[in-house]
């Protein structure tokens, strides 16, 4: 390892020695696509803009290896077990028994309020929609409406039992 960074050094090891590293680090971080201050998780030389674009680009790479691994290799586990369970019998063969989305990890974002205010001015703008909002959080929009709905319905109910008791329209 000495004579690698000696040679990449070009001669002068011990005044080179933590660029050298440094640029080893960052070397073996490219083809995972993580920035050098994922690898040595170290914040110090960043700002706030620059902390979010290196996460913003270690997240893309992630994302890029979780769609392998649900194409490669998940969705055909995810098929094999379902396929089984209905050979067995525990499960009802359905016309679209292997439909499946696959909801990954989401990004963390560095400030939550901000984001879900940009969130909600793409979609007054109609620049997006619920569904992709939601998608991007890693929820399902279909269980979130659903989950909605049960609320709206028990506060419909509360409301109606206050009316009842208080005669206060609520």
């Amino acid at each position: 390892a000495m004579q690698i960074l000696d040679t990449v050094a070009g001669g002068g090891i011990e005044e080179d020695f933590g660029a050298s590293v440094t640029m080893f680090l960052r070397m073996m971080g490219l083809p995972l696509g993580l920035p050098l201050e994922i690898i040595l998780l170290d914040w110090t030389k960043s700002n706030y803009s620059q902390s979010r674009a290196v996460l913003e680009q270690a997240y893309v790479s992630f994302r890029k290896w979780q769609t392998l691994l649900a194409r490669f290799f998940h969705d055909d586990v995810y098929k094999w077990v379902i396929g089984r369970a209905i050979s067995e019998g525990r499960l009802a063969a359905k016309p679209d028994q292997f439909a499946h989305t696959w909801i990954m990890p989401t990004f963390p974002w560095i400030d939550a309020l901000a984001e879900a205010q940009a969130w909600g001015a793409k979609m007054d703008r109609s620049l997006s929609t619920l569904a992709i909002a939601l998608k991007s959080l890693g929820l399902d929009p279909d269980e979130v409406l659903e989950q909605r709905e049960k609320e709206i319905r028990a506060a419909i109910e509360a409301s109606k039992r206050l009316k009842e008791e208080t005669g206060v329209d609520v």
